[in-house]
Protein backbone atom coordinates (compact mmCIF):
# COMPACT_ATOMS: atom_id res chain seq x y z
CA UNK A 1 0.00 0.00 0.00
CA UNK A 2 1.59 3.11 -0.96
CA UNK A 3 1.59 6.01 1.57
CA UNK A 4 -1.09 8.69 1.62
CA UNK A 5 -2.87 6.84 -1.98
CA UNK A 6 -6.61 7.34 -1.89
CA UNK A 7 -9.10 5.07 -3.23
CA UNK A 8 -12.21 6.66 -5.36
CA UNK A 9 -15.09 4.57 -4.86
CA UNK A 10 -17.72 5.77 -7.98
CA UNK A 11 -21.23 3.93 -7.48
CA UNK A 12 -22.63 3.62 -10.56
CA UNK A 13 -26.53 2.60 -11.37
CA UNK A 14 -28.42 4.15 -14.76
CA UNK A 15 -25.58 7.25 -14.95
CA UNK A 16 -24.84 6.85 -18.40
CA UNK A 17 -25.52 10.70 -19.15
CA UNK A 18 -23.58 12.06 -15.93
CA UNK A 19 -20.62 9.19 -14.94
CA UNK A 20 -17.99 10.96 -17.64
CA UNK A 21 -18.10 14.16 -16.51
CA UNK A 22 -17.43 12.19 -13.07
CA UNK A 23 -14.92 10.32 -13.82
CA UNK A 24 -13.02 12.98 -16.28
CA UNK A 25 -13.47 14.91 -12.82
CA UNK A 26 -10.86 12.51 -10.85
CA UNK A 27 -8.43 11.78 -13.85
CA UNK A 28 -7.85 15.39 -14.07
CA UNK A 29 -6.91 15.39 -10.22
CA UNK A 30 -3.55 17.20 -9.39
CA UNK A 31 -2.94 14.70 -6.80
CA UNK A 32 -2.34 11.50 -9.09
CA UNK A 33 -1.43 9.03 -6.31
CA UNK A 34 -5.71 7.77 -6.73
CA UNK A 35 -7.16 4.70 -7.01
CA UNK A 36 -10.39 4.97 -9.13
CA UNK A 37 -12.80 2.22 -8.35
CA UNK A 38 -16.44 2.39 -10.76
CA UNK A 39 -18.72 -0.69 -9.81
CA UNK A 40 -22.06 -0.87 -11.75
CA UNK A 41 -24.57 -2.08 -9.84
CA UNK A 42 -26.34 -4.05 -12.65
CA UNK A 43 -27.70 -0.70 -14.78
CA UNK A 44 -29.64 -1.03 -17.41
CA UNK A 45 -29.07 1.39 -19.16
CA UNK A 46 -24.98 2.16 -21.44
CA UNK A 47 -23.43 2.71 -18.01
CA UNK A 48 -21.03 -0.18 -18.24
CA UNK A 49 -20.44 1.02 -21.93
CA UNK A 50 -19.56 4.73 -21.07
CA UNK A 51 -17.46 3.05 -18.45
CA UNK A 52 -15.54 1.03 -20.42
CA UNK A 53 -14.65 3.72 -22.79
CA UNK A 54 -13.36 5.80 -20.56
CA UNK A 55 -11.01 2.70 -18.92
CA UNK A 56 -9.99 2.41 -22.84
CA UNK A 57 -9.17 6.09 -23.12
CA UNK A 58 -7.21 6.49 -20.45
CA UNK A 59 -4.98 3.51 -20.57
CA UNK A 60 -6.85 1.62 -17.72
CA UNK A 61 -6.12 3.97 -15.09
CA UNK A 62 -10.01 3.05 -13.83
CA UNK A 63 -10.86 -0.15 -12.38
CA UNK A 64 -14.55 -1.43 -12.90
CA UNK A 65 -16.20 -3.87 -11.53
CA UNK A 66 -19.86 -5.20 -11.73
CA UNK A 67 -22.29 -6.35 -9.35
CA UNK A 68 -24.00 -9.42 -10.28
CA UNK A 69 -27.10 -8.11 -8.97
CA UNK A 70 -28.97 -4.73 -8.05
CA UNK A 71 -27.75 -4.62 -4.74
CA UNK A 72 -28.27 -0.95 -3.91
CA UNK A 73 -26.00 1.83 -2.67
CA UNK A 74 -24.51 0.96 0.72
CA UNK A 75 -23.30 -2.84 -0.64
CA UNK A 76 -21.77 -1.01 -3.43
CA UNK A 77 -20.05 1.65 -1.43
CA UNK A 78 -18.90 -1.24 0.98
CA UNK A 79 -17.97 -3.47 -1.78
CA UNK A 80 -15.58 -0.70 -2.96
CA UNK A 81 -14.10 -0.39 0.26
CA UNK A 82 -12.93 -4.08 -0.12
CA UNK A 83 -11.68 -3.59 -3.20
CA UNK A 84 -9.81 -0.80 -2.23
CA UNK A 85 -6.06 -0.94 -1.65
CA UNK A 86 -4.64 2.68 -0.48
CA UNK A 87 -4.70 3.69 3.41
CA UNK A 88 -7.70 6.29 2.36
CA UNK A 89 -11.27 5.73 0.55
CA UNK A 90 -13.11 8.47 -0.77
CA UNK A 91 -16.46 8.48 -1.99
CA UNK A 92 -17.61 10.08 -5.68
CA UNK A 93 -21.52 9.74 -6.71
CA UNK A 94 -21.91 9.29 -10.41
CA UNK A 95 -23.87 12.64 -10.70
CA UNK A 96 -21.09 14.50 -8.72
CA UNK A 97 -17.90 16.24 -9.57
CA UNK A 98 -14.92 17.61 -8.00
CA UNK A 99 -12.24 20.46 -8.72
CA UNK A 100 -9.54 19.31 -10.19
CA UNK A 101 -7.38 19.99 -6.67
CA UNK A 102 -9.48 18.37 -4.71
CA UNK A 103 -7.40 15.81 -3.38
CA UNK A 104 -4.37 17.86 -3.40
CA UNK A 105 -6.05 20.02 -0.96
CA UNK A 106 -7.94 17.30 1.29
CA UNK A 107 -4.37 15.50 1.47
CA UNK A 108 -2.33 18.63 2.31
CA UNK A 109 -5.26 18.97 4.90
CA UNK A 110 -4.78 15.36 6.20
CA UNK A 111 -1.08 15.38 6.81
CA UNK A 112 -1.18 19.39 8.22
CA UNK A 113 -3.29 17.84 10.61
CA UNK A 114 -1.87 14.36 11.11
CA UNK A 115 -5.46 13.01 10.86
CA UNK A 116 -7.22 9.67 9.70
CA UNK A 117 -10.58 11.34 8.45
CA UNK A 118 -10.77 14.54 6.05
CA UNK A 119 -14.61 15.85 5.49
CA UNK A 120 -15.83 19.34 3.07
CA UNK A 121 -18.27 21.30 2.49
CA UNK A 122 -20.44 20.89 -1.00
CA UNK A 123 -21.48 23.26 -3.17
CA UNK A 124 -24.51 22.65 -5.22
CA UNK A 125 -24.67 23.79 -8.90
CA UNK A 126 -27.09 23.66 -11.31
CA UNK A 127 -26.43 22.31 -14.74
CA UNK A 128 -24.80 25.03 -16.04
CA UNK A 129 -22.14 24.84 -12.95
CA UNK A 130 -23.47 27.86 -11.48
CA UNK A 131 -23.58 27.96 -7.79
CA UNK A 132 -27.21 27.06 -5.96
CA UNK A 133 -26.36 26.37 -2.28
CA UNK A 134 -23.29 25.33 0.15
CA UNK A 135 -23.88 22.70 2.64
CA UNK A 136 -21.46 22.35 5.43
CA UNK A 137 -21.18 18.75 7.31
CA UNK A 138 -24.01 19.27 9.75
CA UNK A 139 -25.18 22.77 8.55
CA UNK A 140 -27.25 23.73 5.73
CA UNK A 141 -26.80 27.40 5.13
CA UNK A 142 -29.40 28.11 2.61
CA UNK A 143 -27.33 31.23 1.71
CA UNK A 144 -28.00 32.36 -1.85
CA UNK A 145 -25.27 34.68 -1.95
CA UNK A 146 -21.74 34.09 -1.05
CA UNK A 147 -18.79 33.72 -2.46
CA UNK A 148 -17.66 30.27 -4.06
CA UNK A 149 -13.82 30.76 -2.99
CA UNK A 150 -14.95 30.76 0.60
CA UNK A 151 -16.54 27.39 0.68
CA UNK A 152 -13.86 26.05 -1.20
CA UNK A 153 -11.38 23.12 0.95
CA UNK A 154 -12.27 24.15 4.35
CA UNK A 155 -11.70 20.56 5.75
CA UNK A 156 -12.64 19.61 9.04
CA UNK A 157 -10.24 16.74 9.90
CA UNK A 158 -10.53 14.28 13.00
CA UNK A 159 -7.77 12.40 14.43
CA UNK A 160 -8.18 9.03 15.85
Amino acid sequence: MEKNAITIIVPCYNVEKCVEKAINSLLKQTYKNLQIIAIDDCSTDNTHFVLKQLQNQNKSKIEIYNNKENMGLAYTRNRGIELATTQYVGFLDADDYIDNNYYEELMKNIIQENADIAISDILLVNEGGMPINAIQPGINTRSKRYKRSSIRYRFICICL
